[in-house]
């Protein structure tokens, strides 16, 4: 299902909320939220699952009063721009070494490894733009954002 959306969406429906931001796509209702990883990237699991499980935890202490669906929305929503910050950070690194050879020599190889990062920050960008699209789009709804309450759905 929506393993096959390939543009990044938050989708608000009365009882859920669905998104899709790369690599992670969610269900979330008021008391769970269904995660899909794709092959790879495993290792989002962990640090998603210590923020849900943190912010639990303070719900639970009373220091937090926020219903499980923003809870998880938040912890959805900092893994993939962290994931996405390190992407670009990676990208930086690279270009910056491909600078300091490109001072030196230019070659055809070194052209198509420019032309691969340069693949590599489209797609990223792209990824990032979209998310921040999605989002934008679900704050100016009104309708949509009283339908995010799950725990307490709005009359």
């Amino acid at each position: 299902a929506l393993q096959g959306i390939t543009e990044p969406a938050l989708l608000v429906r009365r009882g859920a909320v669905v998104l899709s931001l790369d690599p992670l796509n969610a269900i979330i209702t008021a008391e769970k939220a269904f995660v899909m990883v794709p092959d790879g990237a495993d290792d989002l699991l962990g640090p998603l699952l210590r923020r849900v499980e943190q912010a639990q935890a303070a719900k639970v202490a009373g220091t937090v009063r926020l219903p499980f669906e923003f809870i998880a929305m938040e912890a959805l929503l900092v893994t993939v721009s962290t994931s996405q910050r390190h992407v670009v950070d990676r990208c930086v690194e690279d270009a910056r070494r491909l600078l300091q050879v490109i001072r030196k020599r230019l070659s055809g190889e070194l052209l198509n490894r420019i032309f691969a990062l340069k693949k590599r920050l489209d797609e990223v960008y792209r990824a990032v733009r979209g998310a921040q699209e999605a989002l934008e789009e679900v704050q100016g709804d009104e309708h949509a954002l009283r339908l995010m309450y799950l725990t307490h759905p709005a009359g």
